[in-house]
């Protein structure tokens, strides 16, 4: 989760450097926990930045959410924004943040 976190980081970065508006979806990588996971979710890119805004909160695709580690914030068609509860994919989220 964490490294496909720093990923659509830098995802986010180059959308903004390239004045996209914020409502305006970007595609990013599911950060769910499921090993080699690559899918593509698409969120508003202002979404992303509230997301980033917690360490303890990813974005993965409906049905990729781990219940026993996470809770669900938003459940959307497109999307699911998801807390984890046990703590460590925000840790390391929060060490490997630029």
């Amino acid at each position: 989760m964490a490294v496909l976190r720093a990923v659509n980081e830098r995802i986010s970065d180059l959308a903004l450097s390239r004045d996209d508006a914020p409502g305006q979806l970007q595609a990013f990588i599911c950060e769910c926990s499921q090993i080699g996971c690559t899918e593509n979710v698409r969120i508003p890119l202002s979404t992303c930045a509230h997301v980033r805004g917690d360490p303890a909160t990813f974005v993965v695709l409906p049905g990729r959410e781990d219940s026993a580690a996470e809770e669900v914030l938003v459940r959307l068609p497109e999307y699911v924004i998801v807390r984890d509860r046990i703590g460590e994919a925000a840790e390391i989220a929060s060490s490997t943040h630029a």
